[in-house]
C-alpha cells in the first residue's frame, strides 16, 4: 500500500491531455509512451515523493522529467500524506513566470 495519496490539479490534467494531444499529432507511438510514462510517475511517486529534487527557482515544487522534454512539478504535503501535481510544462517554456 502507497504512503501517500496523489492529486491532479486541473491544470496539470490539462497539461497532459494537450501534451497527449501534440504528440499524438506528431507520432502516436510518442503519445503512447508518454501515457505509460504518466502512469509510471503515478505509482513510484506514491511510494517515492522525495526521489526527484527541489525546484530552486521555487523551493515549494519538486520536479521530475518526462518523456520529450516534458516536467512534471509537485508538492509533497507530508502531514496529509498528500503529493499534488501542479504543473505538466515542456521544459522550452519559461517556467520560473509560469510557476
Amino acid at each position: 500500500m502507497s504512503r501517500y495519496q496523489l492529486e491532479y490539479l486541473l491544470t496539470a490534467e490539462r497539461e497532459i491531455l494537450k501534451a497527449e494531444d501534440d504528440l499524438y499529432a506528431y507520432s502516436p507511438p510518442a503519445a503512447d509512451k508518454f501515457e505509460v510514462a504518466i502512469a509510471r510517475q503515478e505509482a513510484f511517486l506514491t511510494d517515492n515523493p522525495f526521489m526527484y529534487p527541489v525546484y530552486e527557482e521555487r523551493p515549494y515544487f519538486r520536479h521530475m522529467g518526462l518523456p520529450y522534454g516534458y516536467l512534471c512539478f509537485y508538492h509533497v504535503d507530508e502531514e496529509a500524506g498528500l503529493i499534488t501535481v501542479y504543473r505538466v510544462l515542456h521544459s522550452m517554456r519559461d517556467i520560473p513566470s509560469i510557476l
